[in-house]
């Protein structure tokens, strides 16, 4: 196996993406300009320059300029559609989006054009690009983490599903150790009318991974 997988237990604060935000702060006021605009989703985004972001929503995403705060481009995502994650690999200007379908999608940042589609895990919700390794992440609630490998700036392939835990589905990367930190936990079952069970005392475990 390409990388093994320790539990340990973590109590703490819990990794999330960069959020959309024009002024780079995440401040309420500008997360709820974005959050008014239907077709944006106020919580993914990637830079790719000082002034730029890529925001996505459920059938497209979105090339930003934050500080005149326009629209440039917006481009679809078929096949894929409701996309979670988005990360970037920023020397070769691809953008990773996590999508529902088990896909996920590789784009050119300056067209728009997916030049390469990965088959990743159910349930999944952040990707994230390790530029060292060349190597891209989507985990999966389902309880696995994809690993991609960028053979060349049009060629990627799936390098191994590696087993998590089921509801690790959020992660963060250390760009220093190569490690990927995935929290999880066990929930009991969701009683009608609920979408997820109430988390089990003492499951909370935060999940590291790599080589």
């Amino acid at each position: 196996m390409l990388f093994r997988d320790s539990r340990k237990i973590a109590r703490g604060r819990s990794f999330s993406e960069e959020r959309c935000c024009p002024c780079g702060c995440a401040c309420q006021r500008c997360e709820k300009e974005f959050a008014s605009r239907p077709e944006s989703h106020p919580y993914t985004s990637s830079k790719s320059q000082k002034t730029r972001r890529y925001c996505l929503n459920a059938v497209s995403y979105t090339h930003l300029d934050v500080y005149k705060r326009q629209e440039l481009y917006r481009w679809p995502l078929k096949p894929a559609e409701s996309p979670t994650g988005l990360s970037m690999d920023l020397v070769h200007r691809r953008l990773f989006a996590g999508c529902e379908g088990k896909l996920m999608p590789v784009i050119d940042a300056d067209n728009g054009k997916i030049v390469s589609v990965a088959a990743i895990g159910d349930a999944v919700d952040a990707t994230a690009f390790d530029p060292a390794s060349q190597l891209a992440f989507a985990s999966n609630g389902e309880g696995i983490l994809t690993v991609v490998h960028e053979d060349s700036p049009g060629k990627y392939s799936v390098v191994e599903n590696v087993p998590t835990k089921k509801s690790a589905r959020t992660m963060g990367l250390d760009l220093q150790t190569h490690n990927v930190f995935l929290p999880a936990a066990d929930f009991d079952p969701p009683a009608p009318g609920e979408r997820r069970g109430k988390m089990k005392p003492g499951s909370f475990v935060i999940l590291v991974v790599g080589k």
